[in-house]
C-alpha cells in the first residue's frame, strides 16, 4: 500500500500545482513557480515509482494469493488478457483526454488522483487479507 499512497500523494501534487500556477496568470515567472513546476515533474517521475511499487506488482500477487492451485494457471490467463486488454483501453483512452475540448491538464490530473483514490479504498476495504486464507 506504501506505493499507491506514494502515488496518490504524487499525483495530488501535480493536480494542486496545476490549479495554483493556472490561477496565477502567464506573468508569474518566479523563481518560486519554476521550483514548483520542476517539482510536479518529479511528482510524474514519482508516480512512476509508486505504480511500481504498487499497482504494477499488487495485479500479479492477487491471482497469485487467491485462487486455488486447481485453477491458478486458468484464472491468471484470465486476470493477464483482462489486464492487457485495459493497458490496450488506456492507450486509446489517454490520448482522447488531451484533445483541446476534453480534460484540461488539471482535470485530467484530477482524475488519475481519483481513481487512484478509489482504487486505494478497494484495497483497503474490499480486498479480502490473505495470510490466513488456506491452500
Amino acid at each position: 500500500m506504501a506505493g499507491i499512497i506514494l502515488q496518490l500523494l504524487a499525483l495530488l501534487y501535480v493536480a494542486i500545482s496545476l490549479i495554483v500556477t493556472s490561477s496565477l496568470g502567464s506573468d508569474a515567472h518566479s523563481e518560486d513557480v519554476h521550483r514548483a513546476a520542476i517539482a510536479a515533474i518529479a511528482s510524474i517521475y514519482v508516480t512512476g515509482v509508486g505504480y511500481a511499487f504498487g499497482w504494477n506488482s499488487i495485479q500479479y500477487l492477487i491471482h497469485a494469493e487467491m485462487l486455488p492451485s486447481s485453477v491458478r494457471t486458468l484464472g491468471t490467463s484470465i486476470l493477464m488478457c483482462i489486464h492487457y486488454a485495459n493497458r490496450f483501453a488506456l492507450t486509446k483512452a489517454v490520448p482522447t483526454m488531451t484533445l483541446a475540448d476534453a480534460l484540461q491538464s488539471k482535470g485530467r490530473f484530477w482524475f488519475f488522483f481519483v481513481v487512484a483514490f478509489l482504487g486505494f479504498l478497494w484495497g483497503m476495504f474490499l480486498l479480502p487479507e490473505t495470510s490466513e486464507m488456506i491452500r
